[in-house]
């Protein structure tokens, strides 16, 4: 979906530099933002209403430590 690649670009830009800032992803689903922000060097906690969301989360690389519930 082209519109992801677009969004995750955009949305990077918009926050601007995260190294070191506590954030909240709200209805983080499978980590989408959470897990690149933490790759940023953010401390991300992730929430979101499905278990099963946050597990593939936690499944994916580099999740180490995100999301959390």
């Amino acid at each position: 979906n082209p519109l992801i690649a677009l969004e995750g670009t955009v949305f990077a830009e918009l926050l601007g530099e995260v190294r070191g800032v506590d954030l909240l992803d709200v209805g983080c689903g499978t980590g989408r933002h959470s897990i690149p922000l933490v790759a940023a060097g953010a401390r991300v906690t992730g929430v979101d209403f499905s278990g099963g969301m946050l597990d593939r989360a936690r499944a994916k690389a580099g999740a180490e430590g995100s999301p959390r519930s």
